[in-house]
């Protein structure tokens, strides 16, 4: 399954977040829950080519994340 954002999907001016300095932690602690989310976590491209795995996939499903 692709998730292809239209723009519909986006938010409005009024909802969006300000791009401020403190970003970067905002990314580290997003990258943070999912690098160690219990859950796979998957990102896949529109024609389903995997870009992303969380490392999970090892104990979820066996596969290393170098395979």
């Amino acid at each position: 399954m692709s998730l292809d954002v239209t723009p519909d999907d986006q938010l409005s001016s009024t909802e969006r977040v300000p791009v401020v300095p403190g970003v970067s932690s905002i990314e580290q602690y997003f990258r943070a829950v999912v690098q160690n989310a219990t859950d796979l976590v998957t990102i896949n491209d529109r024609y389903g080519i995997v870009r992303y795995m969380s490392p999970s996939v090892t104990r979820i499903l066996g596969y290393s994340l170098r395979s």
